[in-house]
């Protein structure tokens, strides 16, 4: 069948997010808990477990920094204005999160997703995976979030959100693995690679108003969100 053609997923138990890279996904987490906490798209009767979440893991910028948490980023974008700053264990899970993506955007991964659907893949693993659900039913307790429905719902936005802020980055990752180029010269895969690639080109396509978006609502303070 097609599925036997198509490697598992890989869940690593290291965190794989370069030192270089920390301020990025940290940027990234605290902007999905800043969306958390007004749910714009979530029917406002159902807003109220959404802000607790967001708010039981945010942080004051003196905190965020006693606790030397990776906040250069939101330091030099924030230009006066008050941003959100997640708390560790957040940044933590969404470290998590993060490693699950740079572990599976291969280009393995990428030549058995040839119509483009290896984000979605991983994506749907990461919220069906058993060990990243519980990691992120013990932040919920922090917010005292005990309903399960509504705890796979806030997961799911945070998901979303995180996945329209990266995006396009993954796509380039996927782009850029190393000998692509050799396995483009070989006229046996080069249709399928190409597809592949334009199929992951086309969804970055798809996203660039969520994420110039995203990035404007990055550059707005929580109080005027």
């Amino acid at each position: 069948s097609v599925d036997e053609d198509i490697p598992p997923l890989s869940f690593p138990e290291s965190n794989l997010v370069s030192k270089y890279a920390e301020p990025t996904v940290y940027y990234t987490a605290a902007w999905a808990l800043n969306r958390a906490s007004v749910a714009l798209t979530v029917a406002e009767s159902k807003r109220g477990p959404y802000k607790e979440f967001a708010l039981a893991h945010q942080l004051t910028a003196a905190q965020a920094s006693a606790e030397s948490l990776p906040v250069s980023l939101i330091d030099r974008r924030e230009a006066g204005k008050s941003f959100f700053r997640c708390s560790e264990s957040f940044y933590d899970f969404i470290c998590t999160v993060e490693s699950v993506y740079l572990a599976n955007l291969t280009l393995k991964m990428m030549l058995a997703h040839a119509g483009g659907s290896l984000c979605s893949a991983i994506n749907n693993g990461v919220v069906n995976n058993k060990e990243i659900r519980e990691k992120f039913a013990e932040l919920a307790e922090t917010a005292t979030i005990d309903d399960e429905e509504q705890r796979n719902d806030i997961f799911a936005f945070l998901m979303e959100r995180y996945v329209n802020m990266r995006g396009r980055w993954f796509v380039k990752i996927m782009k850029g693995q190393q000998g692509v180029k050799n396995i483009l010269d070989n006229a046996a895969t080069r249709k399928k690679v190409a597809s592949a690639v334009a199929c992951s080109q086309a969804a970055a396509a798809a996203r660039k108003d969520t994420d110039d978006s995203a990035a404007r609502d990055a550059t707005t303070s929580s109080t005027e969100q």
